[in-house]
């Protein structure tokens, strides 16, 4: 994720160790200050979608991207064959009985963050281990939500209201996935640096490449 605790020196370590990477969203604003690249790219709210159409062509070096099928005044028809667009759903039914799919070459459940449609997208891949970084979970007015100097929520609109919303929504599909984690033999680790995030074991970033 791109929270504040991120560092540069965290994507160097992953790209050093050649460590299998899922990103999102805005991650490309660092890619001028580093060499790493994520295997992965994900984007999903459909404000983000028209906010970066213009950086999507410039992407060309990460080989598989993800795109959500919700933002209707986006032309899909222009990506190229890297890009691939999955079906999105997000319904007062599936926030009420939170859903996971098991299945993302049919459907991802928004969740309320990206986030979770990483993991979806991780368990479909087959991944056992799946280590979160740069998962602050944590929202203030008038402080820096991002690792890189970008647009920030209280700049663009009353940021705190709409991210208290999503996090009410996104707290408990974290558990869902932990729930279906645990049932199908998957581990789910936070090692983010800094993170208000309870749900998930956590282990320290560094710990992971000792030894």
């Amino acid at each position: 994720a791109t929270g504040p605790s991120l560092t540069y020196e965290d994507l160097a370590c992953l790209y050093n160790h050649q460590e299998f990477c899922i990103s999102i969203n805005s991650i490309f604003t660092c890619f001028p200050e580093t060499s790493w690249r994520p295997d992965c790219y994900t984007v999903l709210d459909a404000g983000g979608i028209s906010m970066w159409q213009d950086e999507f062509p410039k992407l060309a070096d990460i080989p598989y991207k993800f795109i959500a099928d919700c933002q209707p005044y986006f032309d899909y028809a222009q990506l190229d064959g890297s890009w691939y667009v999955y079906h999105s759903i997000l319904d007062r039914f599936s926030i009420r009985n939170m859903q996971f799919s098991d299945d993302f070459s049919q459907k991802a459940y928004n969740g309320g963050t990206v986030i979770y449609v990483c993991i979806q997208l991780a368990v479909y891949m087959g991944f056992q281990e799946i280590y979160l970084l740069g998962l602050d979970f944590s929202y203030k007015k008038n402080v820096k939500s991002h690792f890189t100097r970008q647009a920030e929520p209280d700049e663009k609109y009353d940021g705190m209201n709409e991210q208290n919303r999503i996090q009410d929504i996104s707290y408990p599909a974290f558990q869902k996935a932990k729930e279906y984690a645990s049932e199908h033999g998957i581990r789910i680790c936070n090692a983010t640096r800094k993170t208000c995030l309870d749900v998930f074991e956590q282990v320290e970033f560094d710990s992971l490449f000792q030894g």
